[in-house]
């Protein structure tokens, strides 16, 4: 799973990079075949773009997938965890 992790990702990364440069290749053309051209890799690098979104998005909640997201005690750690980070104990009333 992690060699497939990998070698998907760089891919991603790499037809991404790939479709930019080619991209940037076929503003400089002004002919109707190369406004088509920019069309279709416009269309392939925003499903690119969202391919590589879902993944990040779906890594980001890998701790879940393995510690649990049920009533655990880790679960109410982690909710602990940021209400603590995210509280609020003073404002300054500078202004």
């Amino acid at each position: 799973m992690s060699v497939w992790k990998k070698s998907h990702c760089h891919k991603l990364k790499n037809d991404i990079d790939d479709c930019r440069k080619q991209l940037q290749e076929t503003r400089l053309g002004s002919s109707d075949e190369d406004q088509v051209h920019m069309f279709e890799l416009t269309k392939r690098m925003q499903k690119l773009l969202s391919q590589a979104a879902d993944y990040w998005r779906h890594h980001a909640k890998t701790h879940w997938y393995k510690d649990g997201d049920r009533n655990t005690k880790f679960s109410h750690a982690s909710a602990s965890a940021r209400k603590k980070v995210n509280r609020i104990t003073s404002l300054d009333e500078d202004a």
